[in-house]
């Protein structure tokens, strides 16, 4: 679930 975090934490518009 790290990867979840780093992601949404990294850019956040992407993962929307």
């Amino acid at each position: 679930m790290m990867f979840s975090d780093l992601t949404l934490a990294s850019q956040p518009r992407l993962t929307l």
